[in-house]
């Protein structure tokens, strides 16, 4: 479940419990800080005035208030608070105010020692503070020195906020490296566009394994770890230096403290291999969701091998004639492929445009490729909608439409 998705329910209660008595008054500022700069949310009368005088006063702690409301165009809730406990309620909607949600989250992460959502249905709050890797690494470079690695993405989100002027679907272009499917998220940036990141079969479900992903490999992606932090310590593990050496024990020690399991069990390839209906040219395999009579999923006409053949054959045609040429038998596994479909068996649209995003061999260049973008397109953006996984679809049309050696990195705001 995505962070904002916490706050899409209604008549919710949230109760914080905060570390200190005074954590409760400085969570106030800063969630002040955020509103202000976050439209369509305000606080309501004095006591947002009282806040903001406070703050532009001093840093001094306003004063106490029986009861803070937060407004948004159609719902409310309220925050009252005593001692080092705070209780939120009323009815919730934030799903159009996703920087507030992170933003929120992250001061929860900071100030508070526990929190639970009550609503139509009940999270615990203790999986996102023991999983959360940026109380761990504060600031995006804190890795640079050491394995020449930066936090990006939501971590610069949470840490430098993102800039008021954003081009439309510029957001799921961000680190988006020419051969990444819409599984996989990066979180991690390294030399020659080496890159890490988080990799999920469906858009609502928690990230399952961090993965390596290296250009220089074409599209191969590598499962490293089942989590963040265990991908870290095998990193580190690998490192042998005196500072690598230091930031493991600090990893390890922070790890223990938050009940953090760092170890891979070994399972978690077959485990992968196991839940998937085929294998695909990236390595990841697919998972989709079969109903009674293994509908949803039907092989390729040709192996991994005749269709990395048929590919190649494609990218080094020398002639546009010779190459449309060498179309014409993938074109007929898209074919194939739009039957499938019709017949419910989405799944084979999905395995084969997967693997055209993934097709690169060492001695081809990118450019030589995209003549396949248009394919990858249309084969993911229909076989993930019949999937039911539209963000999915989303993020590949925004994707080829701007295909990039090079992506975008995150408009965070600088100023």
């Amino acid at each position: 479940m995505s962070d904002e998705n916490l706050f899409d329910v209604e008549h919710t209660d949230i109760v914080l419990i905060f570390k200190e008595e005074e954590k409760v008054q400085l969570f106030l500022i800063e969630l002040t800080k955020v509103l202000c700069e976050t439209d369509g949310l305000r606080f309501t009368s004095n006591v947002y005035r009282r806040l903001k005088a406070s703050l532009h006063a001093s840093s001094a702690i306003p004063p106490r208030t029986d009861a803070l409301y937060l407004v948004t165009k159609k719902q409310s809730y309220q925050i009252n608070h005593r001692s080092s406990v705070a209780f939120l309620s009323g009815s919730v909607s934030f799903k159009d105010h996703t920087l507030f949600c992170h933003r929120f989250l992250s001061l929860m992460q900071a100030l508070t020692t526990s929190a639970t959502f009550h609503g139509a249905q009940q999270y615990d709050y203790d999986w996102m503070r023991s999983n959360s890797f940026r109380a761990f690494c504060v600031v995006p470079c804190a890795l640079m020195d050491i394995l020449q690695l930066r936090l990006v993405g939501p971590f610069e989100v949470l840490h430098l906020g993102i800039s008021s002027s954003v081009e439309p679907g510029q957001y799921v272009r961000c680190y988006r490296y020419f051969h990444d499917p819409p599984e996989l998220v990066t979180l991690l940036t390294g030399p020659n566009n080496l890159h890490y990141g988080y990799f999920r079969d469906t858009p609502t479900e928690k990230p399952t394994v961090v993965v390596k992903t290296e250009p220089s490999n074409g599209g191969e992606i590598n499962l490293v770890a089942p989590t963040l932090f265990a991908a870290m310590k095998s990193l580190l593990s690998k490192k042998p230096t005196a500072s690598a050496e230091v930031l493991l024990k600090k990893l390890c020690t922070f790890a223990k403290q938050n009940n953090i399991i760092l170890d891979a069990t070994g399972h978690e390839k077959p485990e992968r291999r196991a839940r998937c209906v085929c294998p695909t040219l990236n390595g990841m395999g697919l998972v989709v969701k079969l109903r009674e009579g293994d509908i949803g999923y039907r092989p390729l006409s040709v192996s991994d091998s005749k269709l990395s053949a048929l590919l190649k054959a494609v990218a080094t045609a020398q002639t546009e004639e010779s190459q449309l040429a060498k179309l014409e038998a993938v074109d007929q596994l898209i074919t194939y492929a739009q039957f499938a479909c019709d017949e419910g068996d989405y799944g084979q649209s999905l395995e084969l445009g997967l693997s055209l995003l993934a097709f690169r061999a060492k001695d081809i260049k990118p450019n030589q490729v995209t003549v396949f973008n248009s394919r990858i397109k249309h084969l993911l953006s229909v076989g993930y909608e019949l999937a039911g996984r539209p963000e999915f679809s989303h993020v590949v049309r925004e994707h080829m439409t701007d295909r990039r050696v090079d992506p975008i990195g995150m408009p965070w705001n600088s100023e």
